[in-house]
C-alpha cells in the first residue's frame, strides 16, 4: 500500500492517533521514529508528513530532532505541539517556557479561516492542549493563524513552504473538530487518495501472500530478501523477465534507462520505485522523452518518487535523441542491439553467484559503441547488466528452475507450485482473520491448526467449528487433545508449572500435527497475527526497545519448526482488523469476543484443575456472559469472566445448609490490557448474575465481585 501521510513519532502518548484518525476516514498513515532517514522516506513517497508530539523540550541538549533534509523533500509538513515547537525552532523562531502552562480543552480562535487547514472548521471550536512550552516569537515567513487564551500562536503557517504547526492535538477525541483539521491537511493540502478500507486491502494482501507463498522454485541467490515486499519483488523480476528475451523497443528503452539510473544504487530500489518512473517518463514513450524540455527536468526533480539526479535525468533525454536516431537507421533499436548476437542468446552455466562477471568482452564493444552514437551512462558494467535484463545474456544459475528462459509452459507451472503454511488457530479475531486471508490467498496449501485443549469456554470449539466452516469457508483441522491437557494438569495447583505444563503440551500437539503435513519438508511458512502497534514499539523513538518475537503467538517451536514468518496484519490497528474480519465474513459475536488468555480456564481455577470444576465454571461463565449481552453491556467492557476460587464457605439454601465453592465476576475497562478499571456494573444487574449462577450452578452458594484495577492487581488471577 502506498503511504499517503508519513507520521514522525516524537514520543508523544497520542502519536498513534495521529494515524488511526486519517485512516478512518480512508488515507493510509504510516508512524516512523523520528531519525527515520530522508532516503527512506522518499521511498516511501509520502504525500505529506507530520511531526508528532512529544515529552521533551525543543532548547534542551539532547532534545529530538529529525534530519533537516525532510524540509527539503518538497511536500507539505504539520508539525504538533512538539513538532510545532521544532519547526518554530529550526527555522529560527523562539520557543520558551509557558508561565501558564496548558493541560486540557481550549477554546480556538482562528485568525485566519480562508486557509485549507481550518476551511469548514467553526469560530471558537474546543481543542485539547497538553504542553509546558510556547512558541513566543514566530520564524520569519510565517504568520499566526489561530490563538488560544493562554496562547497567541496557537497555530502557525507558512503558505509559500506548506509548513503548518499546531499547539493543540487535533488526534484526540476532545478537540472538537481536530479530526476535520487532519483531514484538511491530507485531502487539500497535501492532495493525499482516500482509497484505503479494508475490502481494497484484503485484495491487495491477497495478492501479496500469493506472490509470497506461490513461490516454491529454486532461483538465483540475488532474487530474495528478509523483507517480503522486497522478497516478492525480486521473485516477480527474477521469474517474469530477468533473462528473457526481450525484443519491444519501448521495453528495451525502459530497461536502458532504469539501469542507467541503478548506477551506484541497488537494484531493490529502482524496482521500487518502477511504477513511479513509468508515470513520470510518459511510459518511456521515446518520443515524448527525447522532447523534454528544461521546464519538465525542473518537474521531474520535484519528483519524490524517482531518483532525483540531474545528470541520470539528462542522460535519459539524450539517450532517447540517440535511441531515436539508431532506430532510424537499423530500422528498429531491437534490430541492433540483437545483431551483436545475431538473435542468438548466449547460455552461460554459472553455478555461484560469485562467478557471474559484471563486464564481459562484448559488453566492452557494445559500450563503445553506444558512446559513440551519443549515449550516456552506458558504460561496460551498466551494459552487461543491461543485456541480462533483456536476455542477450542468460545468467540464470544452473540450479534456477527458471534457467531455461524459453519454457513458458514449465516457467507457468513452478510459478503455481505453492510452499505450505501452518496457522495456529485460537478461535480469536486474529488468527481467525490470518487463517481466512491466507486460505482465500492460497487455498488448500494453508493448514489450519485448531487445538481443543479442553480449557475451553462453553461452546467455544464448537462456535470456532461453525466459524469457520458456514462463515468462513476454510476447512478447519481441529485436534482433540482434552484428555491429555488434563493428564499433565493432575496434581497441579502452582500458577507457573500450569502455564508451562500447557504451553509445553500445546507444543507437543502442535508438532505432532504439523510432521503429518510436512512429510517432505513442504511447510516453509508460519503464519502470525502480529498488528501495527507491535511494528511501531519495536522501532520506537529510543530505538528497538522490544524485539518482535520469532514466535509472537506460537512460542517454543523446536528447531526443525523455525519457519519464516507471514505477518498479514502488521499493517493494521485491533479495529481495522476487526472491520477486516467482517469484510470476509466473521460473525459480529466473534468479532466483538474478549481476549481469551492462552493457557484458557486452567488460570481461572484456583488451584489443581480437573473436569468437575471446569464444568462448573463453564456454566457460571456462560451464566454471567449472557447476562452482559442481555443487558446491553458486553460491548462497553473489555473483559469479563469468572473465577472458580476453591475456596468454600457455609451457606443457605432453602431449609438446608451448604458447604459450597465461590465463583468471583470480574470485569474491566482497558484500551489495551496494559492497564485496566474494574466496570462500575449496575448493582441490580450484579444481584441478577448473583442469583442465576447461585441458582443454577450446582455447587455454587456465594458470589463475590472483584473491584481491583490494574494495578495493583492484574487482571487474570494467574
Amino acid at each position: 500500500m502506498h503511504t499517503q501521510i508519513l507520521v514522525l513519532d516524537f514520543g508523544s502518548q497520542y502519536t498513534q492517533l495521529i494515524a488511526r484518525r486519517l485512516r478512518e476516514v480512508g488515507i493510509y498513515t504510516e508512524i516512523v521514529p523520528y531519525f527515520e532517514k530522508p532516503e527512506s522516506i522518499r521511498t516511501k513517497n509520502p504525500k505529506g508528513i507530520i511531526l508528532s508530539g512529544g515529552p521533551a523540550s525543543v532548547y534542551e541538549k539532547d532534545a529530538y530532532k529529525p534530519d533537516s533534509a525532510i524540509f527539503s523533500l518538497g511536500i507539505p509538513i504539520l508539525g504538533i505541539c512538539y513538532g510545532m515547537q521544532y519547526i518554530a525552532h529550526f527555522f529560527g523562531g523562539e520557543v520558551v517556557r509557558a508561565w501558564a502552562q496548558e493541560f486540557g480543552k481550549a477554546v480556538l480562535e482562528i485568525s485566519q479561516d480562508s486557509n485549507a487547514l481550518f476551511a469548514r472548521i467553526k469560530q471558537e471550536s474546543i481543542v485539547w492542549m497538553s504542553h509546558a512550552d510556547k512558541v513566543k516569537k514566530i520564524p520569519q515567513g510565517f504568520v499566526a493563524i489561530a490563538k488560544s487564551s493562554n496562547t497567541q500562536n496557537c497555530a502557525i503557517a507558512d503558505f509559500s513552504r506548506q509548513i503548518y504547526a499546531l499547539q493543540f492535538h487535533p488526534e484526540v477525541v476532545h478537540s472538537e473538530c481536530g479530526a476535520e483539521i487532519l483531514k484538511n491537511f491530507a485531502l487539500r493540502i497535501c492532495q493525499a487518495n482516500a482509497d484505503w478500507d479494508m475490502k481494497n486491502f484484503a485484495q491487495r494482501e491477497i495478492e501479496r501472500l500469493r506472490e509470497i507463498v506461490g513461490q516454491g522454485s529454486k532461483r538465483c541467490d540475488w532474487a530474495s530478501a528478509k523483507n517480503q515486499s522486497d522478497k516478492a519483488l525480486y521473485e516477480a523480476y527474477h521469474d517474469k523477465e530477468w533473462g528473457i528475451e526481450q525484443h519491444d523497443d519501448t521495453l528495451l528503452f525502459e530497461a536502458l534507462v532504469l539501469d542507467g539510473f541503478q548506477a551506484g544504487l541497488s537494484w531493490i530500489g529502482i524496482l521500487k520505485k518502477r511504477e513511479a518512473f513509468r508515470e513520470a517518463f510518459d511510459g518511456f514513450d521515446v518520443r515524448k522523452v527525447a522532447n523534454y524540455t528544461e521546464q519538465k527536468i525542473e518537474s521531474l526533480l520535484q519528483n519524490t518518487g524517482i531518483i532525483r539526479n540531474r545528470a541520470k535525468i539528462q542522460a535519459a533525454i539524450h539517450n532517447a535523441q540517440a535511441f531515436l536516431r539508431v532506430q532510424e537507421e537499423f530500422g528498429s533499436f531491437d534490430k541492433y542491439i540483437w545483431g551483436f548476437v545475431d538473435y542468438k542468446p548466449i547460455n552461460n552455466a554459472f553455478d555461484s553467484i560469485k562467478e557471474i562477471p559484471a563486464t564481459s568482452a562484448l559488453s566492452d564493444r557494445i559500450s563503445k559503441d553506444l558512446q559513440k552514437r551519443g549515449f550516456k551512462f552506458v558504460g561496460s558494467t551498466i551494459v552487461y547488466a543491461f543485456m541480462q535484463a533483456i536476455g542477450m545474456v542468460n545468467d540464470h544459475l544452473s540450479s534456477c528452475d527458471f534457467k531455461d528462459t524459453r519454457d513458458s509452459e514449465k516457467n507457468l507451472a513452478l510459478k503455481n507450485e505453492s510452499a505450505k503454511v501452518l496457522c495456529a488457530v485460537s478461535g480469536g479475531v486474529d488468527s481467525s482473520v490470518v487463517a481466512t486471508l491466507l486460505y482465500r490467498a492460497i487455498g488448500e496449501n494453508l493448514i489450519p491448526v485448531f487445538v481443543d485443549t479442553g480449557l475451553l469456554r462453553k461452546g467455544e470449539r464448537e462456535a470456532v467449528e461453525e466459524m469457520f466452516r458456514e462463515n468462513l469457508k476454510v476447512p478447519l483441522i481441529v485436534v482433540d487433545s482434552s484428555a491429555l491437557f488434563l493428564e499433565r494438569l493432575q496434581g497441579i495447583s502452582e500458577p507457573e508449572k500450569k502455564r508451562k505444563i500447557i504451553g509445553e503440551t500445546f507444543i507437543e500437539v502442535f508438532e505432532a500435527e504439523a510432521k503429518k503435513h510436512n512429510a517432505n519438508g513442504e511447510i516453509k511458512y508460519l503464519a502470525q497475527g502480529t498488528l501495527y502497534p507491535d511494528v511501531i514499539e519495536s522501532v520506537s523513538i529510543k530505538g528497538p526497545s522490544k524485539v518482535i518475537k520469532s514466535h509472537h503467538n506460537v512460542g517454543g517451536l523446536p528447531e526443525w519448526m523455525k519457519f519464516e514468518l507471514i505477518e498479514p496484519l502488521r499493517e493494521l490497528f485491533k479495529d481495522e482488523v476487526r472491520a477486516l474480519g467482517k469484510e470476509l465474513g466473521m460473525p459480529e459475536s466473534m468479532l466483538m469476543r474478549h481476549p481469551f488468555p492462552g493457557p484458557g480456564l486452567a488460570i481461572r481455577i484456583m488451584g489443581e484443575v480437573n473436569r468437575a470444576d471446569l464444568d462448573l465454571l463453564r456454566e457460571a461463565d456462560s451464566i454471567f456472559i449472557e447476562e452482559l449481552h442481555k443487558a446491553g453491556l458486553y460491548n462497553s467492557v473489555w473483559q469479563a469472566f469468572c473465577v472458580l476460587l476453591n475456596v468454600r464457605s457455609v451457606g443457605v439454601m432453602g431449609d438446608n445448609r451448604t458447604y459450597d465453592n465461590t465463583i468471583c465476576v470480574r470485569a474491566v475497562e482497558a484500551q489495551d490490557g496494559m492497564t485496566a478499571s474494574f466496570s462500575h456494573l449496575p448493582h441490580a444487574f450484579l444481584e441478577s448474575v448473583s442469583n442465576r449462577i447461585i441458582n443454577e450452578v450446582q455447587g455454587i452458594n456465594r458470589v463475590v465481585y472483584d473491584i481491583t484495577s490494574k494495578p495493583p492487581g492484574t487482571i487474570e488471577w494467574e
